[in-house]
């Protein structure tokens, strides 16, 4: 387990979520967080998707896994676990189960 240091509130409360395979729209990069691709997925919700996970042909990109762009508002003294890391981003659960993206930011140091 780890400890948020710094509160998060999660900034999209609808974002993309995408099966492997499915074709999503590509469009710019994120300036703050290099590595990241906004994207609009096959029923029409966005958000910020890894450029690994994509097999970009143009302004269009076949997803590569399943993903979601799900983020977790957390608060400061939360204990969380943290799955996979990408990009100043960290997949986290708190203990009641709610899971989704925070900055790696938001941790106490030595996480």
């Amino acid at each position: 387990m780890s400890q948020v240091a710094h509160d998060y509130t999660p900034q999209y409360r609808n974002p993309i979520a995408a099966r492997a395979g499915d074709r999503v729209q590509v469009g710019p990069a994120d300036p703050e967080f290099p590595g990241w691709r906004w994207c609009r997925g096959p029923d029409g919700r966005q958000g910020w998707v890894p450029e690994e996970w994509l097999r970009q042909h143009g302004s269009e990109a076949a997803m590569l896994r399943d993903y979601t762009a799900q983020e977790l508002g957390v608060r400061a003294g939360t204990e969380v676990s943290l799955g996979e890391a990408i990009h100043g981003w960290v997949w986290a659960t708190d203990t009641d189960g709610h899971a989704g993206w925070i900055p790696l930011t938001c941790l106490a140091p030595g996480r």
